[in-house]
């Protein structure tokens, strides 16, 4: 009764509230909670406006069930879960103080002000991983989301780690994520946050390498967004905005906005993706008080009935159900990860394990510093050799077919041979030049896409030179038919590319 009486009033006060002068609670200037965490006081300080946050914000997902479903659970008191599915921007890359992170900003911000009023505390878990994209994720996310309680909120930052040259066919990675987050049974609601990368000038590079400020926007995922009506934060308006013509972005860095790394984005540009997350959520609990409830769907469209937007058969199949076996962490401090895909160390000869808790696995540079590690099996020596075995397991439906594929994240100055089953006519060989330039990043490679259920084993052996280092860290099972997809991270090629003129220009020869 108490709860009915409370939501009544909360609707009574913002619909209808005209006390002049007097701000409401909900209305409270996020730069007086921050005051503790941040050296900027207003938008002008934080070098955005008003009109700013609001261009950037695409709020494709207005009015539906999962919006909805959300912010009523808020009204009711009850708890919020978030996860947080991100790269090294979001694991805290370059950013010295974690509590200047923008989930961590937004965090506060809410259990400082919807907590005291309406009793649901928000908490997050952050699942962000260095160099990582959304293929991993897809195929992985089982062995990370292990509390037993399912996510009410799942924010998605995988924009610059999702690159490519082919419109649609590079945004397949993130459309499979998408589906496999949205088909959860506590039916989430999914937002994006999109950043961009690589848009300055610094003394190791003799130009600007993103000048045209391209990002993962540029070759799908606001169509993605818009089909399964997914709200943007797209970072990426505010540092690079279209020109008045929109014909082209020009490139906007105040100082503060990209981290000293030169790499990452400093904590002007948290506190901005925090103001938009802020910005949003006030607007979208005032609407969900003002409109009435029975107005809305009661439950989500299934996404099993929503047919794919750029995910086309047979060229690649839909993600259902998938294993893993993976020695990265989101947290080495308190890994609480579990395996989906056991596998066993048959023979070994030349590699060494690198545990998820090792110094040489931890991206941070301090223990105060960010949580991501990546673990696995290393060699660097030419003839070393390791074979694991794993069993693919059977499935209910029809086919009991799977893909396999490994996951490397680091091979220079060498290559690799991967073979299935002491099978010699399908060794797929892995180069330190295919493997690309950016050599932290979390690649996976599949060698059989119809492998059937049973007992396999996977040998890989080295060749190398002076510097080889390889990293074998994990194993995946997929739906049969899953393989590299075109135009998708791109091995062959100098940097990072988003079009077909930057593939051509940045292809090693």
């Amino acid at each position: 009764m108490r709860q009915k009486v409370w939501i009544f009033l909360v609707h009574v006060l913002l619909c209808n509230a005209t006390f002049a002068g007097i701000p409401l609670w909900l209305d409270k200037d996020p730069f007086n909670i921050w005051q503790h965490r941040l050296v900027y006081r207003n938008l002008k300080q934080l070098s955005v406006s008003e009109d700013t946050i609001d261009r950037a914000s695409y709020n494709y997902g207005q009015n539906t069930f999962r919006v909805w479903r959300a912010f009523h659970k808020v009204l009711r008191g009850e708890n919020i879960e978030m996860i947080v599915i991100g790269g090294s921007n979001s694991a805290g890359g370059g950013i010295s103080d974690h509590r200047q992170l923008y989930h961590q900003l937004f965090l506060y911000w809410w259990n400082s002000l919807i907590l005291p009023y309406t009793g649901s505390k928000l908490t997050i878990k952050n699942l962000s991983l260095g160099g990582t994209g959304s293929d991993f994720f897809s195929l992985c996310l089982q062995n990370y989301v292990t509390n037993t309680k399912e996510p009410d909120i799942v924010l998605i930052e995988l924009s610059v780690n999702d690159y490519g040259y082919l419109c649609g066919e590079a945004a397949q990675p993130v459309e499979q994520l998408t589906r496999r987050v949205m088909s959860l049974s506590s039916e989430p609601l999914v937002v994006y946050v999109t950043l961009v990368d690589l848009i300055e000038k610094v003394k190791w590079w003799k130009s600007i390498l993103n000048p045209r400020c391209y990002n993962l926007e540029d070759i799908g995922q606001h169509e993605i967004a818009r089909y399964y009506n997914i709200t943007v934060f797209s970072w990426r308006d505010i540092v690079c905005p279209m020109d008045t013509r929109k014909s082209k972005r020009r490139i906007e860095i105040k100082s503060s906005m990209i981290n000293g790394d030169h790499i990452h984005i400093g904590v002007k540009s948290h506190a901005q993706i925090a103001l938009m997350l802020t910005r949003y959520f006030q607007k979208e609990l005032k609407r969900t008080i003002c409109l009435p409830w029975k107005s809305v769907r009661k439950t989500a469209e299934s996404i099993d009935k929503i047919p794919p937007l750029f995910v086309q058969f047979p060229n690649q199949t839909l993600i259902s159900k998938s294993f893993c076996w993976s020695l990265i962490s989101t947290n080495w401090r308190m890994p609480d990860e579990r395996q989906s895909l056991k596998v066993k160390i048959l023979i070994r000869k030349g590699f060494r394990e690198i545990t998820p808790q090792s110094l040489y696995a931890r991206m941070a540079q301090t223990d105060a510093d960010r949580s991501d590690s990546f673990g696995g099996w290393q060699s660097r020596k030419r003839g070393s050799f390791i074979e694991f075995s794993f069993t693919a397991p059977k499935m209910a439906r029809k086919t009991d077919k799977w893909s396999v594929g490994l996951v490397l994240r680091h091979l220079q100055n060498g290559l690799i041979k991967i073979s299935l089953d002491e099978n010699e006519n399908t060794t797929l060989t892995i180069t330190g030049e295919n493997y690309g330039r950016i050599l932290l990043q979390t690649r996976i490679y599949f060698l059989r896409t119809r492998i059937t259920s049973g007992k396999h084993k996977m040998k890989i052996e080295t060749e190398g030179r002076n510097g080889f280092d390889v990293l074998l860290s994990g194993m995946v099972l997929g739906p049969a038919g899953m393989r590299n997809i075109k135009g998708y991270k791109p091995s062959n090629t100098l940097q990072k590319v988003w079009s077909r003129e930057d593939y051509k220009a940045l292809l090693l020869h």
